[in-house]
């Protein structure tokens, strides 16, 4: 039952479910990210659902890689993620985006297809940023956004 609600049947991570009750729970003591895959829409228009879905599988388990047992990784829906890092890690926020930016970019073999894609990410950090983890979520939504218009062309398909 636990899997059911708080897992991505896609992905097997967790899900903004999860999400949503860890945020509420660890906002204080965590970095707040935002991901989005940067031309996920044109991978599925050109290759489909299917080399979609594999795709977030892949990403799913590289940024699950990456963050070992520093954090959290989140689907939220789509081709949107997000993470929780535990803020007591030191970690140069800027160094961990670049960092994640190159993991998620390498190329990946899907069905015998080569893709190549890029993720946009936003932060926010408690009390920096906000008090309250709503301000929290829209300051990381907003440099996500900010980040996705500044590389929008360093994804390739």
């Amino acid at each position: 039952m636990y899997e059911l609600s708080y897992v991505d049947s896609l992905t097997g991570i967790y899900n903004r479910r999860a999400f949503d009750k860890d945020a509420k729970k660890n906002f204080k003591s965590s970095i707040l990210f935002f991901c989005d895959l940067n031309g996920f829409k044109k991978i599925n228009d050109i290759y489909g659902h299917e080399i979609g879905d594999q795709l977030l599988i892949e990403v799913s388990k590289r940024m699950t890689s990456f963050i070992d047992n520093k954090g959290t990784v989140y689907r939220l829906g789509g081709d949107e993620f997000s993470i929780l890092l535990n803020k007591n890690e030191s970690v140069d926020v800027d160094v961990f985006i670049n960092n994640l930016f190159e993991i998620i970019s390498e190329s990946l073999s899907l069905s015998d297809v080569v893709i190549n894609i890029g993720i946009s990410t936003g932060y926010s950090v408690y009390p920096v940023d906000g008090l309250i983890l709503e301000d929290l979520i829209r300051i990381a939504d907003k440099r996500m956004y900010q980040a996705k218009f500044q590389y929008k062309n360093r994804n390739k398909v």
